[in-house]
């Protein structure tokens, strides 16, 4: 080979390196380029991610605020409802115990009846006992409306006779019958419109006798029919003499129109 031949050969050799070596160049660039260019966009989806976070915790710390919010709300809606519901109860309560003053409730009255020990009648020599009938209230609420009749089956003999003992206010004794009562001889023998009465209070309703010799013991000697606002009751009355004593015997009653047991509602003195 001559020497212009290797000089040329040279010279392309040269070119093919420098290119080979501008090309590896430009490759680095590229790749340096492209890293910058991922590392920003990392950067950036970083930067993102960050505030994305930032704004899920802060969106995480308004609805935890917002609820504890709710739940004092909860709480407190919770308190009102409590309260109110008291004062439901209250008022309930309140009209439940006006309505028991109005009408009485479930209140009942007890009759109380006290005898005399033997009596005698200084004309006909009859002996007899003074009975008094006395309407009592041992409830809790008043009596209201209180109505009585009073049928008098063993009273009329001595008052034919001119016996009448009487009750008016503290004053008690002894007075001649009337026409009418001399006249009258059906067994109502009064008739009370009483009204209300109060708690643990008495009302003196009847005085009457009963002389065992004239009286037809086979029959009830009393009968007494009580009406008030939420009920009545009717007692027969029936009594027998025991050493001189005047005790209760065979008497039965009935509440609205039932028999019942009549112990809780009389009282014998």
């Amino acid at each position: 080979m001559d020497f212009l031949n290797f000089t040329n050969a040279l010279e392309d050799l040269v070119e093919k390196v420098n290119l080979s070596l501008l090309a590896g160049v430009l490759a680095g660039l590229i790749a340096i380029v492209a890293a910058v260019a991922q590392w920003k966009d990392k950067k950036e989806e970083e930067k993102e991610a960050e505030s994305n976070r930032l704004k899920v915790e802060a969106a995480q710390k308004e609805i935890k605020i917002l609820q504890l919010k709710s739940l004092k709300k909860t709480d407190e809606l919770e308190k009102v409802y409590i309260d109110l519901n008291n004062a439901n109860k209250k008022i309930i309560d309140l009209q439940g115990e006006l309505k028991n003053e109005i009408t009485g409730g479930e209140s009942r009255p007890v009759l109380r009846i006290y005898s005399s020990g033997l009596v005698t009648h200084e004309v006909s020599r009859k002996k007899y006992f003074i009975l008094n009938f006395d309407l009592y209230n041992p409830n809790k609420y008043a009596l209201q409306n209180i109505r009585v009749v009073f049928h008098d089956l063993w009273g009329r003999e001595m008052m034919q006779l001119g016996v009448v003992h009487f009750r008016d206010g503290l004053s008690v004794g002894l007075r001649p019958p009337t026409v009418d009562e001399l006249n009258n001889r059906i067994s109502v023998h009064h008739f009370d419109n009483i009204g209300s009465l109060a708690k643990n209070n008495t009302y003196p309703l009847y005085t009457t006798t009963f002389c065992p010799e004239l009286a037809n013991m086979d029959t009830p000697g009393y009968a007494v029919e009580v009406k008030w606002y939420n009920g009545s009751f009717v007692y027969f009355v029936n009594l027998k003499i025991e050493n001189d004593k005047l005790i209760n015997f065979g008497t039965e009653m009935s509440f609205n129109g039932q028999k019942v047991d009549h112990e809780k509602y009389i009282e014998f003195h």
